[in-house]
């Protein structure tokens, strides 16, 4: 850790040794026991932290050209629906939730950032009031400072720090504020369906017969093998965008106890996992990115930042 040489007020910290960002000195930097995250305490401390965490991309399950991480958080910001926002040269996907603890209500930002082989991710606890505390205040007024100075440093345990370029998303859409329920009989055929073309892609490409909801490195492997299977009998793209997003959805529902739904606004419906908690994501939607863009890889790293945030909202008393 040492001083920038922008201004002597600020620190140049590395996060985990994948990125560099500038917080102010006046704060306190810590190191979990288990060295998975660091975090950043405000002076005055009364509960505010911020906490920075990375996801890294499993180059070895990447055979062929893998998705950029910016490029994932694209497309997890996309089956959000959520805008993407700038701060210096990077885009960022922000969302936020609030929790009472006691008479305290605090509000929770999640900020993910992706590079080529990293996403990293702050999570910025204040306290939700209109005069927050001073500890909010300093915090708040740090982060996009902190944001805009972020540096990858992937590669430079191979002896080759890099700078990487932020990629832009193609398009941005509104949020969509979707009003959630149950699957009703349509969906429940749309689903069981789409499954049963996702086991008949599985035994095409894998020569597997699945008994259980299929890896998402098996999805990303019916994709790659699909894209290279020039018959006359390849599955549409609608087909198998469909097989992957479903076969998704139900990775997600068994492993991290999420359940689907379907989800209603002026623009019309879509499907949707759930969490407990309220989180979700519409695997559909990552599906259609991952066939269109071709990004190998992707939907292994989407449903691992999906069991992260999971870990972490378990994690929250």
């Amino acid at each position: 850790m040492s001083s920038s040489s922008g201004s002597k007020s600020l620190l140049r910290v590395s996060i985990l040794g994948r990125a560099t960002v500038e917080i102010p000195d006046s704060f306190t930097v810590e190191m979990d026991d288990d060295d998975q995250f660091v975090r950043f305490i405000p002076p005055d401390d009364r509960g505010a932290v911020l906490e920075a965490a990375v996801v890294v991309m499993p180059q070895a399950d990447n055979p062929l050209t893998p998705p950029t991480c910016a490029q994932v958080v694209r497309t997890q910001a996309r089956a959000l629906g959520i805008e993407l926002e700038s701060f210096g040269d990077h885009q960022v996907m922000h969302r936020w939730s609030s929790r009472v603890e006691g008479d305290i209500a605090w509000r929770v930002d999640e900020w993910a950032i992706g590079g080529a082989e990293t996403i990293l991710m702050f999570l910025a606890t204040t306290a939700d009031q209109d005069d927050p505390p001073p500890s909010s205040r300093a915090l708040l007024q740090a982060i996009p400072h902190a944001l805009a100075s972020l540096q990858f440093t992937e590669g430079a345990a191979k002896g080759k720090a890099r700078q990487v370029a932020p990629t832009k998303p193609k398009r941005n859409r509104p949020r969509r504020n979707l009003e959630c329920d149950i699957l009703g009989p349509e969906e429940e055929r749309w689903l069981e369906e789409a499954l049963s073309t996702a086991g008949a892609l599985a035994q095409r490409y894998l020569g597997v017969e699945p008994s259980s909801a299929l890896e998402p490195a098996q999805l990303d492997e019916i994709a790659d093998r699909w894209s290279d299977d020039s018959s006359a009998d390849r599955a549409e793209v609608e087909s198998l965008v469909k097989a992957l997003g479903a076969a998704l959805g139900e990775h997600l529902v068994q492993r991290l106890g999420m359940m689907w739904g379907v989800g209603r606004d002026a623009e019309g419906t879509v499907l949707v996992v759930i969490h407990p908690k309220g989180m979700n994501t519409h695997p559909v939607e990552a599906a259609r990115e991952r066939v269109e863009e071709s990004c190998t890889g992707m939907l292994g790293l989407i449903a691992a930042m999906m069991e992260q945030r999971v870990q972490d909202a378990d994690e929250q008393p």
